[in-house]
């Protein structure tokens, strides 16, 4: 081999070093990127009262709107689906892929005719008011100070009843199974808080008093769905004025001039 050739073979192998460097940084970086989630910081270090519940509902916020983002892409896949059908078309095989994606998430029995999977998609495929969210969230985790929150990521006081699937309740009732349930992330947390009241039997009245509320063209209002919160607590009408006082006094959804939401 001559030295011009030696050389060429010199600078291609430093090439592809370089090149095969610059993936392992990428990869390694969307590794993190997709790892990375927001930690609950330590609310006791907030003294006064007003900056506690400004740090609490700026730290939910974001996460509310990114997962009520995720579920109004959700719902336009399921536009064009349902727009298809209305054509008595036939599915794709992307609709179909995209129709079972929903279906797992949303929790559709896929034995059910068509129509009526779209009707129940249809159904739970929508976003929760923000004001409901963050109210229901500092109510349920003290504010971020309660142990479930701290310890498990968990702010609204979900169950699990899998052994080991969360953490056991200090006051637990004897024979009782169930769990506090344990998430990754706060991120994760609020997935799975919109996910059951998009889909458990318990709010099946709020989804549709949601739908009439769109129906008529009025926005969503936190303080009109949280009277169809009476399942989730044992508290029942005194949790949904709870949750109520808890919109109100902290203006987590703007009012109008005749005192009613927006």
């Amino acid at each position: 081999m001559n030295i011009k050739k030696a050389i060429a073979w010199l600078f291609t192998g430093y090439f592809i070093f370089i090149l095969l460097l610059l993936i392992l940084i990428i990869v390694n970086s969307s590794s993190d990127i997709l790892d990375s989630h927001t930690p609950l910081p330590d609310m006791s270090q907030y003294e006064q009262v007003d900056e506690k519940k400004a740090a609490f509902f700026s730290l939910l916020r974001p996460l509310v709107q990114k997962t009520n983002a995720q579920i109004l892409q959700d719902r336009q896949k399921l536009k064009s689906i349902q727009n298809t059908y209305k054509k008595k078309t036939r599915l794709s095989s992307r609709e179909h892929r995209q129709l079972a994606q929903l279906r797992s998430k949303y929790e559709v029995d896929a034995s059910l005719p068509l129509e009526e999977q779209l009707s129940l998609l249809d159904l739970r495929i929508h976003i929760v008011p923000e004001s409901l969210t963050l109210a229901q969230a500092a109510i349920e985790s003290a504010w971020g100070n309660s142990r479930f929150a701290k310890e498990a990521n968990n702010l609204f006081g979900q169950w699990c009843f899998s052994e080991g699937c969360g953490l056991v309740p200090r006051k637990r009732p004897k024979g009782a199974i169930h769990e506090v349930q344990k998430f990754e992330s706060l991120e994760e947390a609020v997935d799975g808080y919109m996910n059951n009241i998009n889909t458990h039997q318990a709010y099946r009245p709020l989804r549709l008093a949601r739908k009439k509320l769109l129906e008529k063209n009025m926005d969503l209002s936190g303080t009109e769905l949280a009277n169809y919160l009476g399942k989730y607590s044992e508290r029942g009408e005194h949790y949904i004025e709870e949750v109520k006082i808890m919109i109100k006094r902290n203006d987590l959804e703007p009012i109008d001039s005749e005192g009613g939401p927006k």
